[in-house]
């Protein structure tokens, strides 16, 4: 995936204290520093599938 840019990637995490509406995005470089991103801010993703 990509947000910003930035190659990413999306975890499905089975077990976390978040709804449904919230992803896991982990991503070579901090993303809420790249992005100047703060707790609570939305993104955009782009996922493609294969």
């Amino acid at each position: 995936c990509r947000t910003g840019g930035i190659d990413c990637a999306v975890l499905v995490i089975e077990r976390t204290h978040h709804g449904p509406e919230v992803v896991e995005v982990i991503a070579p470089v901090k993303l809420r520093d790249a992005l100047a991103l703060e707790d609570g801010d939305p993104i955009s993703i782009e996922v493609q599938l294969l």
